[in-house]
């Protein structure tokens, strides 16, 4: 995540950037990144029996707009079809081809 995205975040759920970065952030090689819990659920995510939701659906950053089309993800069908085992949205809904999703993969705001 960027600056921006954070501070995006932080006002949209009513927070300092300092209390979100301490709730939700982790710095990864150097770079922010959301915070997951132990069973891989971003901090952001909220799970209400069936149904999965992110709170912050409209604000999110780059990476959750870009997810599951990131490199390790996409690197082979195994890395694939490990992550739709726990992604409720993998391999349903419509497809997207590859031009889509390299501009979607490209795309920075």
């Amino acid at each position: 995540m960027n600056q921006d995205e954070v501070h995006r975040l932080a006002e949209f759920l009513g927070m300092t950037v300092d209390e979100f970065l301490s709730r939700h952030v982790r710095q990864v090689a150097g770079r922010y990144s959301l915070k997951e819990r132990p069973n891989g659920d971003c901090t952001l995510l909220r799970r209400n029996g069936e149904i999965t939701y992110c709170t912050a659906y409209d604000h999110r950053p780059t990476q959750c707009r870009t997810f599951p089309f990131w490199d390790g993800i996409l690197r082979s069908r195994r890395n694939w079809e490990k992550t739709a085992q726990k992604c409720p949205g993998i391999n349903r809904g419509p497809r997207h081809g590859f031009v889509a999703i390299e501009e979607l993969r490209v795309r920075r705001s």
